[in-house]
């Protein structure tokens, strides 16, 4: 993961925004690792972490695209910061999940001196299913060999 992915997720976790990574990254995590051209992260929708979002991404050098804390209180609401392949993508809706339920059920992984919260496994699957593109398919395809694998242990 790029530098610049990192000092992301250390800056959203001193400003304690409650985020999940998702995505690529979160599949590689569960021990399926595949190439990605973006991070994405699903955020609660929440005012209050809007608010720590906001600050968050201006303390990380976006300044005026860090969109407003109330944003982050509409419906699938989704921001793209920079380009491929080190494109972040900020969600608060994703197919299949709820933020509330996933966060009960995260992993927490430590990378150097951040704590990164990412999507349960079978959150991600049910997740990659909804969305129903090939790749997603292919990635939960995967997963479900991976779970499989891990419940035979």
């Amino acid at each position: 993961m790029p530098r610049d992915w990192w000092e992301l997720l250390a800056t959203l976790q001193r400003h304690r925004v409650r985020y999940l990574l998702i995505g690529g990254h979160a599949v590689s995590a569960h021990g399926t690792p595949r190439t990605t051209e973006d991070m994405d992260l699903l955020v609660e929708r929440t005012l209050a972490n809007g608010r720590r979002l906001r600050a968050a991404l201006i303390e990380f050098g976006l300044g005026s695209l860090a969109p407003r804390a109330e944003e982050i209180l509409e419906t699938d609401t989704f921001w793209q910061f920079g380009r491929k392949p080190l494109r972040i993508d900020i969600l608060t809706d994703i197919p299949a999940v709820t933020f509330a339920s996933a966060w009960k059920r995260r992993i927490v992984v430590q990378v150097h001196d951040v704590e990164v919260p990412i999507l349960g496994l079978d959150d991600l699957i049910a997740n990659k299913r909804a969305a129903g593109r090939a790749k997603d398919r292919v990635d939960a395809d995967m997963l479900e060999a991976v779970r499989s694998l891990s419940k035979r242990r």
